[in-house]
């Protein structure tokens, strides 16, 4: 999507009458305003009765308001876009990280290393808003280094002796403690073997015993292991023989080797058709056998406000049917119920500022007719929907709240909310959701995947009172949709 954002972006800015943003670059603080404006590529002023649609690319670093006033709300970049019917503008928001105001560090696995044994330690700075920040520099010492002593890294922390000691974690003049123990846990830590031989892509777990955290490493090209929990995480991408090793404490060093032979495919994946949109860029689809026993897709846009319907049953030939125009800048998802009569559109940059969802009657599924709108508690724009056909609700990620939003459509014609849910802190992001099996999975960019029990039964949760069930934020990285 980045790029072809940016060919969107030099496409646009050669074109004769194009659109340029002043300022075409610029640096905010978190909380800092400016107002952008927009004027033709040639030097002249728009005419006055061109109109002018405000878009940010992503919310979650900037929002843009009708009259081109910008607000930084995170640390990152973002394009911010003037649409116009002459063409289209773009200006980069740059908003710096926030300095770190605390200390925050751990031990994997709690408090407690076994004797002879290590565990990673890990450390981040925060910002005011809470958000993680990189800290470097940064300096461990042990108040014992006869019980427990990190290592040169200071990432790793190894029982010498049962007791009691304390780790001090320094950076950017800032401080904090990790009280640990060495236990005898009594266990002699052993390398387990495994399958001698594995294939291509398959996952190994490798463990020493129970209590130890090792430090994992492979030798040889084409293959990972990575720590989780005490396990190491092996998957080979490419055939041959490789050394695991397993750095168990200080001076304890265990190996083993494991054999991958290739894996055998009894299928490829081959291009049978295409059905060209030279017009727009394309967003998110989707697949669907229809009332009439035909396949179909369904196409949204980015930066367009049209809707295309396609007969797909011949792959090869695939054939546009029909397409729907609505008020916005991005019709990001399209999803369609389960039994076949019922799909929702969501809608983002609507000029009205009333974005929402639209509910589509798909009775003729090559010619879908609109039955309704819903705005009313997702004005500020859906990113993303999932529908559960047995209770006939929508599950609405909405960029206003960053929540999701429980919609009842069991009468299209009638929406209404009869639900909410959503993380805590502020701010947060919530770019997708998917269920499965009574399970609701949340994607909520830098806070990880959150699940939730929507009708499993096993945490209590209800279609329409979700329970949380866990959560994984990866270290580095975001999470942007679940599947």
């Amino acid at each position: 999507m980045n790029a072809g954002v940016l060919l969107l972006v030099a496409a646009l800015q050669q074109a004769p009458g194009a659109v340029a943003v002043t300022p075409g670059e610029i640096t905010l603080e978190v909380d800092g305003r400016a107002t952008l404006t927009a004027r033709a590529v040639d030097g002249g002023a728009l005419d006055p009765g061109v109109q002018i649609r405000w878009n940010s690319l992503d919310e979650s670093v900037v929002l843009v308001d009708a009259d081109g006033t910008v607000t930084a709300v995170a640390p990152g970049s973002a394009r911010v876009a003037a649409v116009t019917a002459r063409g289209t503008g773009f200006a980069l928001v740059t908003v710096p990280e926030l300095p770190p105001v605390r200390l925050v560090a751990g031990v994997d696995g709690g408090r407690t290393i076994p004797l002879g044994g290590g565990a990673p330690l890990h450390w981040t700075g925060e910002s005011r808003l809470g958000d993680p920040v990189d800290v470097s520099e940064v300096e461990v010492t042990s108040s014992d280094p006869s019980v427990a002593v990190p290592d040169a890294t200071g990432r790793r922390v190894f029982g010498l002796r049962t007791g009691r000691a304390v780790l001090t974690v320094s950076a950017a003049g800032l401080e904090t403690e990790v009280p640990l123990e060495v236990v005898d846990t009594g266990v002699e830590p052993v390398l387990e073997p495994v399958e001698p031989r594995v294939r291509t892509g398959d996952v190994v777990r490798f463990k020493v015993g129970e209590g130890f955290r090792p430090g994992w490493s492979v030798a040889g090209a084409g293959a990972a292991i990575t720590a989780e929990g005490g396990d190491g995480v092996f998957v080979a991408e490419l055939p041959g023989t490789y050394e695991v090793v397993a750095r168990v404490g200080r001076d304890a060093v265990q190996t083993t080797v494991v054999e991958v032979v290739d894996r055998e495919y009894d299928a490829e994946l081959l291009l049978v058709g295409r059905g060209a949109i030279p017009d727009y860029h394309s967003a998110d689809t989707w697949v669907f056998e229809g009332v009439d026993g035909r396949d179909y897709m369904y196409v949204g846009t980015y930066l367009h406000d049209w809707m295309t319907a396609w007969d797909v049953t011949d792959p090869a030939n695939p054939v546009r049917t029909d397409s729907l125009r609505f008020d916005a800048r991005r019709i990001n998802d399209i999803k369609i119920h389960p039994n076949g009569r019922l799909g929702i559109a969501t809608r983002e940059g609507a000029s009205s500022r009333r974005n929402g969802i639209v509910l589509l009657d798909l009775s003729d599924p090559g010619h879908p007719s609109i039955v309704s709108e819903y705005t009313e508690t997702v004005s500020g724009g859906v990113h993303n929907v999932w529908i559960d056909g047995d209770h006939d609700v929508v599950y609405a990620a909405h960029n206003g709240t960053s929540s999701i939003h429980v919609l009842d459509v069991s009468d299209p014609s009638a929406v209404r909310e009869v639900g909410r849910w959503s993380i805590e802190r502020q701010p947060r992001t919530l770019h997708d959701v998917i269920v499965q099996d009574g399970y609701l999975y949340a994607s909520y960019w830098n806070d990880g995947i959150v699940m939730l029990d929507v009708g499993a039964g096993s945490h209590g949760g209800t279609p329409t009172a979700p329970v949380e069930v866990s959560r994984f934020a990866y270290p580095i990285g975001n999470t942007h949709v679940a599947w």
